[in-house]
């Protein structure tokens, strides 16, 4: 375990053990008096935390691995378009369409949304995932910080953030189908969201380049913002859209 002057205490005022277990995390949690990285033992996870002087500001489980996100959104015209563009570029499905439903959570003064943060809980039938982002570098593509782990309980996710100081700032939702090509390290997804149709292509800058021109994409049609920021502009411009991004009547 990583110390810092060789001292740490156990995080009972803040997180139980058993929390932690109701959520899928079946270890013990140690936490560093003010350290703001700790490690979680017993599983190839790690706890991250960032202390204010009067409160615990945040708290994410999350894997080590795969921690950056690079991106790109193109948007399109509709899904089967989407889908006759894939097919004629070689991608094939690599996980069927699936109903997402995300929530954002964050601080009553939105202190991780002005730190250009975000912290989610993603429900996907069965999977509940938990994922924090940090800020984007500035570029052509969105490169950010991204943690991710797997957790079993959506609604104790939740209910432990509420007793942290943090509450659902935002909900969206979206139908999500992943594309691969063979021999190829990179993925294409194809959303449906209440706002529209996108392609998000994720993978190393020089991939994502040459996807979208064999796409049919110029770098003039690349969007880096957040469904989130996608979304928010364009409440701007109408004010009868409801407050979150979520599609009308129960989904399917």
């Amino acid at each position: 375990m990583f110390t810092e002057n060789k001292k740490s205490i156990t995080l009972k005022t803040w997180l139980k053990e058993g929390a932690l277990k109701a959520v899928g995390v079946p270890v013990h949690l140690r936490v560093l008096g003010t350290c703001k990285y700790t490690t979680l033992l017993g599983r190839n996870v790690q706890v991250l935390l960032r202390n204010r002087p009067d409160s615990l500001l945040w708290l994410l489980v999350a894997s080590p691995h795969q921690n950056r996100e690079i991106e790109i959104k193109l948007r399109v015209a509709g899904a089967p378009a989407a889908r006759r563009i894939l097919r004629k570029a070689g991608f094939r499905v690599h996980r069927p369409r699936v109903f997402e439903d995300n929530i954002v959570v964050d601080t009553a003064d939105l202190a991780l949304r002005q730190a250009g943060q975000l912290l989610r809980i993603r429900q996907t039938g069965r999977e509940v995932l938990l994922t924090y982002k940090g800020p984007v570098e500035p570029g052509k593509h969105k490169s950010r910080e991204e943690l991710e782990v797997t957790l079993a309980d959506a609604g104790q996710v939740a209910l432990m953030f509420e007793r942290l100081g943090f509450h659902q700032v935002f909900r969206y939702q979206k139908y999500r189908t992943e594309y691969t090509r063979l021999r190829e390290r990179g993925t294409v997804t194809l959303d449906e969201t209440p706002i529209g149709c996108f392609l998000e292509i994720e993978g190393a800058p020089e991939w994502i380049d040459r996807t979208a021109r064999k796409l049919g994409f110029e770098e003039s049609s690349y969007i880096t913002a957040s469904y989130g920021g996608l979304y928010f502009r364009l409440r701007n411009e109408r004010a009868d859209l409801p407050a979150d991004m979520v599609f009308p009547g129960p989904a399917t």
